[in-house]
């Protein structure tokens, strides 16, 4: 999978063109573990509230964008290439940890795995931002289906799209605020699209 963010990142250096999403209210200063950081846009937004932030992507074309963006506004991270939640045990606790368009990339397999793993990478009280693809985005259904809400694009990239109801399961044992779906209208070729992401924050117990 690294080859193919490689060149995902190489043909789309500042992937996300959405609305901007607010950063987690946290305490000053706080470690913040972002996920599947990309090019860097929560990175930079973390880093300018004076966060200490972590940014870990399997891309290195990714985390050279991401490099390059916080270095020309004098803002620092630490990089790390690597997998979730694979490489990050020697990484100590986070305060916080962003994972936004991450879980739905992952086969269900290791969304689960994934999920377990955050317990013991979070500070007691520490939080997660969630933020991915609902089943009412006007992607739903694009590509070929590998698994259920699971569709493989001609990029190789796989996207699943959540439900509600899917992500209060899947962070079970976390206690959840704010959890809703939130839609905009895109302007599209064929006229305007309804996209839509379920985002929400889960507080450790």
């Amino acid at each position: 999978m690294k080859d193919v963010w490689d060149r995902f990142y190489k043909a789309n250096p500042i992937a996300w063109r959405g609305p901007n999403f607010e950063f987690p209210s946290l305490r000053p200063f706080s470690r913040v573990l972002d996920v599947g950081c990309g090019p860097g846009h929560m990175l930079m937004k973390g880093a300018e509230l004076g966060h200490r932030m972590v940014g870990l992507d399997l891309s290195s074309s990714a985390l050279a964008i991401a490099r390059k963006r916080l270095d020309a506004r004098q803002l620092g991270a630490e990089l790390i290439e690597g997998c979730f939640p694979w490489d990050v045990s020697g990484l100590g606790r986070f305060d916080c940890m962003i994972l936004h368009h991450v879980l739905s990339s992952m086969t269900g397999q290791d969304r689960t795995s994934a999920v377990k793993a955050i317990p013991t990478l979070l500070l007691d009280g520490g939080c997660i931002s969630f933020l991915d693809l609902s089943v009412n985005d006007m992607r739903f259904g694009s590509g070929e289906p590998i698994e259920e809400r699971t569709y493989l694009k001609g990029n190789g990239i796989s996207e699943h799209f959540f439900t509600i109801e899917e992500v209060q399961g899947l962070f079970v044992g976390f206690r959840a605020e704010g959890l809703s779906e939130m839609t905009w209208s895109q302007r599209t070729r064929d006229g305007p699209k309804e996209r839509a992401r379920i985002a929400g924050t889960f507080y450790t117990l």
